[in-house]
């Protein structure tokens, strides 16, 4: 039951108590403030788990595949047999060759091991942190047979520019009567790719798959077919679909499986954040609670005297909750409007702070992200809200209850 003009009007006298009982009052703006402070702080760091999880797997999925099609133990002889099983299925928008292996790179004088990844030029359309680093004309001078593409931060690494020549040692491609030798190419860099993950832009050199498997000596062999979908969450239902079609041997990977460690630790670090940052609203409700227990003390008589013209204790009970749904709804309202206006702008307060203190506060290199992400999903926020009103609710209502089963004539009588 709703409380009444009458209950409403007390509720709000008593909340605002006169100067001598500046202590209920003080530990009543605590409750508020702390409140506030966990809502707020809840919704900011949920967002930053939010868009930090999502800005890396887009990022990630931005330049790897959906699934890949392999051959446990051996390379795929005929690739074209599976790029048509899987192209197929309606919710495939590419099926391409891919070869992955380890180069020796040379150039200016130095060398360094990295990350070799033979493509085809039409999959570049398919990887938008690819294809939207690199100009149309370094797409098209990739479908060239001596073009290689390089991280950003590999490139800055040997002081390179698209147009310069870069050397790359295999340790197998060659066959001879004494076996495979290594084997060593020159090919010019047609463009330099940015994908803002350190771990790619580092480590990786793209190449044409033709000139891939030459420099392998693969023939017309691949390591695997890498598929894009329509909607990558999508990819364990392809799995199930196409997994029935493939030959025996053949095993499709996702994403989700490829990832998965990451995806686990990610929701397990944003749980414990969240079980963590929710104690700070609890600490506020014993601040509701104790308040709330000093105000009915301090109200004793005053609470007699109603009970004395007649008030229920029911009327009593809502007096109180009212005082203690006050503070916590105002506590949740001032902490969500923050958090939201300080989630939303995160971006703009990191740059604020790292231009005043001259620091960076988020590394590249250390996080693969140019700056702190943040993204706000409306469900959450609404938990949030709805989790600290309950908390709230509960905290009131202990010394409600008590203050509803004063009795007035003990009270009158040691008055």
């Amino acid at each position: 039951m709703l409380p009444s003009s009458t209950e409403f009007f007390i509720a709000m006298r008593y909340l605002r108590a006169p100067r001598e009982d500046g202590v209920i009052t003080l530990t009543s703006v605590f409750a508020l403030v702390g409140i506030a402070l966990g809502v707020a702080t809840l919704i900011v760091v949920t967002s930053v788990m939010n868009g930090f999880r999502e800005e890396l797997f887009n990022r990630m999925l931005g330049f790897t595949a959906d699934a890949t099609i392999s051959t446990p133990g051996g390379k795929i002889v005929m690739p074209e047999e599976l790029i048509s099983i899987a192209e197929s299925d309606s919710t495939v928008r590419l099926a391409a060759p891919l070869i992955e292996g380890q180069a020796l790179l040379s150039a200016r004088g130095i060398s360094s091991g990295v990350l070799i990844r033979g493509i085809t030029a039409k999959s570049i359309r398919y990887k938008p942190k690819l294809y939207h680093s690199l100009t149309e004309q370094q797409r098209a001078e990739f479908a060239h047979g001596d073009s290689v593409l390089l991280g950003e931060q590999l490139a800055q690494r040997f002081a390179l520019d698209v147009g310069d020549s870069v050397s790359l040692l295999v340790p197998q491609g060659v066959s001879t009567a004494f076996g495979s030798l290594p084997n060593e190419t020159t090919l010019i860099i047609s463009g330099i790719f940015k994908t803002e993950i350190y771990e790619y832009d580092s480590s990786f050199v793209l190449l044409p798959i033709a000139r891939a498997q030459n420099l392998l000596g693969y023939g017309n062999g691949v390591d695997a077919i890498e598929i894009r979908l329509q909607n990558p969450q999508q990819a364990s239902d392809l799995k199930l679909r196409l997994q029935e079609q493939l030959p025996t041997r053949s095993l499709i990977t996702t994403w989700q499986e490829k990832h998965s460690s990451l995806h686990e630790a990610l929701i397990v670090e944003r749980n414990v954040m969240f079980l963590i940052l929710t104690m700070i609203v609890l600490i506020a409700a014993f601040n509701i609670i104790s308040g709330q227990v000093m105000l009915v003390h301090d109200k004793r008589q005053g609470i007699a005297v109603l009970r004395s013209l007649g008030m229920k204790p029911n009327g009593i009970l809502r007096i109180f909750l009212v005082i203690g749904c006050v503070i916590g709804i105002s506590g949740t309202l001032i902490g969500s409007g923050a958090g939201l206006a300080f989630a939303s702008r995160i971006g703009s307060i990191e740059r604020f702070i790292e231009k005043i203190f001259g620091v960076r506060l988020f590394p590249f290199e250390v996080y693969s992200l140019p700056s702190l992400p943040s993204r706000i999903e409306p469900i959450q926020v609404a938990s949030i809200i709805a989790l600290a009103l309950l908390i709230s609710f509960f905290a009131a209502l202990y010394p409600a209850r008590r203050a509803a089963r004063l009795a007035p004539i003990e009270i009158l009588r040691n008055a």
